[in-house]
């Protein structure tokens, strides 16, 4: 890729010095492209990085490492770990109402293990709410 950048720079350059667009002086196209390369290296060197975005843009950042009680949450509310802390919400809103104890109140085997469960996905709610830090 960058041989290819190069002759084309390189192409542009020597259609300018045809045509006495760029003052060069005696110095050939590779001589200016070598200089231009210099220039470059020194303003990287001068200027320190900003993030790691800019500094290393061709990797992607680690991946937040999860626990195995965190994973187990997300789990319990159905969603992806990592998963958006809106759409966690929804998710447990939307768990809590199926499963609320007070639905089964004159069933008493369902009503338990609805109240398990119900206490189950507070529980990992509250797990996922204090890694978010909500």
């Amino acid at each position: 890729m960058f041989d290819r950048l190069f002759n084309i720079l390189k192409a542009n350059l020597n259609n300018a010095l045809e045509k006495d667009e760029f003052n060069a002086g005696d110095k050939t196209v590779d001589e200016i492209y070598a200089e231009y390369l210099r220039t470059v290296k020194e303003e990287e060197a001068k200027t320190p990085p900003n993030n790691f975005q800019q500094t290393y843009h061709h990797q992607t950042p680690p991946k937040p490492q999860w626990t195995s009680e965190e994973l187990e949450a997300f789990k319990t509310l159905e969603v992806n770990a990592g998963a958006d802390f809106d759409q966690i919400k929804v998710s447990y809103k939307t768990l809590i109402k199926k499963y609320h104890p007070d639905k089964f109140h004159n069933e008493p085997t369902k009503y338990k293990a609805a109240l398990e469960l119900s206490q189950k996905i507070n529980r990992a709610f509250d797990i996922i709410e204090k890694k978010y830090g909500k």
